[in-house]
Parts: structure tokens; sequence; C-alpha cells
């Protein structure tokens, strides 16, 4: 029994470490509806790093904007979180988009959730700030708009987004 306990063991810390990249477990598949996925969601990490908040707002999903006070609202509310993580003394320095698992349809959307980290500089020192997108495609994929999990839990994504599948697995934190 310590023989198998310590091999499990050993095992798993090699997993652990020998993940390097965000969601590196499921591979992007390179289909056309992942590849436009990766790209939607590049931009808008990009676009949270350079505080380019009309483009977040862009790529925000409609519901969002609609319950949220609309894109004025939106784009002030952002900066206003821009502008405290600066006071703070945090700094965008880079971005990382992660795969995805596999698309949900529902009423004629696609839906999944995508991993983003951001590294920021803290004083000197690097930090990385991980999120996760719920990304949704009413056009067969070609486009996507996001919702950033990290202000929703399970059940205020259902209020706020009409159309969430009865099959979707809010992710871990």
């Amino acid at each position: 029994m310590r023989v198998s306990l310590l091999t499990f063991l050993t095992l798993f810390s090699i997993g652990l470490f020998a993940q390097e990249e965000v969601g590196d477990l499921i591979p992007l598949a390179e289909v056309p509806e992942s590849v436009a996925l990766t790209s939607f969601a590049k931009q808008y990490a990009s676009a949270v790093q350079n505080n380019d908040y009309t483009k977040v707002a862009e790529l925000t999903h409609d519901d969002i904007i609609k319950m949220g006070g609309g894109v004025d609202f939106i784009i002030s509310d952002l900066k206003s979180e821009g502008d405290m993580l600066k006071q703070q003394g945090f700094e965008y320095t880079g971005t990382e988009v992660g795969n995805h698992p596999e698309f949900l349809t529902h009423l004629e959307e696609m839906q999944t959730v995508i991993p983003i980290k951001y590294f920021l500089d803290f004083g000197g020192k690097k930090v990385e700030a991980w999120t996760n997108l719920y990304a949704c495609s009413s056009d067969e994929g070609k486009t996507w708009s996001f919702v950033n999990l990290e202000k929703f839990d399970e059940s205020s994504l259902k209020e706020f987004v009409s159309n969430v599948s009865p099959e979707f697995v809010f992710p871990v934190r």
C-alpha cells in the first residue's frame, strides 16, 4: 500500500508541475469555431490589458450590457475598476488565453468557458490573475461575446444571461 500511495503522489505531483499554460489539460481543436473563439478571447484579454474599455464592452454579451445599464455605464464601470487597480499599484504586462472544453449548444447558441491568465506587475513583483470567460456565439462560432465569470456565480449568471444552457457547468474558481 505504501509503494502505490507513493507512486500515486509522485505521478500526481509531476502532473501538477507539468501544466505550464492555462487550460493545457484540454487540447484546443483546430476547428474554425475554436480558432475564432481564441481570436476573440485574445482581443478581449488584450483590451482589458490595454484599458480599451470600449472594446471590452463591444465584446461583452448583449444581455450583460442591457442588464448592466447600457454601454456607457459598462464602460464607466470598467474604467473605475481599471483606475482602482492602477491606484493600488497594479499594471498589466501580458495575457494568455487558455483552451476551452467542448461546446454546448442551447437554442441555437454555442457556449463554452475559456480561461484567461493576466500577468501584472505590482511594485516590481510579477503577479498572475486568473479568470474564466463564459463565451457565446449566435452565428455558429464565427463571432463571440463574453461574460467575465469573476463577477458572477452560477445563479446570478442565469439571471443576467437569458440563454445559459442547462448543461452548463460553472467552473470552479
